[in-house]
């Protein structure tokens, strides 16, 4: 569930942040009405990838770190 929430919210964040400044970069230069959607767009969607990627590899990291995880119990100290 947290996994789900870190990567949807924060790649919304990132994505937002990333195309406002875009949109309002690209609108103080003068660009036409047809470019402003793209560019944000393009710019909040590659930002919000390394939040969903970094979030995935905690997740899988920690799932096969607990999957390989050997009890204490079984674990041989050599003499």
């Amino acid at each position: 569930m947290i996994f789900i929430l870190v990567a949807t919210i924060g790649g919304a964040l990132a994505g937002m942040f990333a195309g406002a400044i875009v949109g309002f970069t690209f609108g103080m230069l003068g660009a036409s009405m047809q470019v402003l959607p793209l560019a944000s767009g393009l710019s909040g969607f590659v930002a919000g990838l390394p939040v969903s990627y970094l979030t995935y590899r905690w997740r899988v990291k920690r799932l096969l770190h607990q999957a390989f995880e050997v009890p204490g119990d079984m674990v041989r100290v050599p003499v």
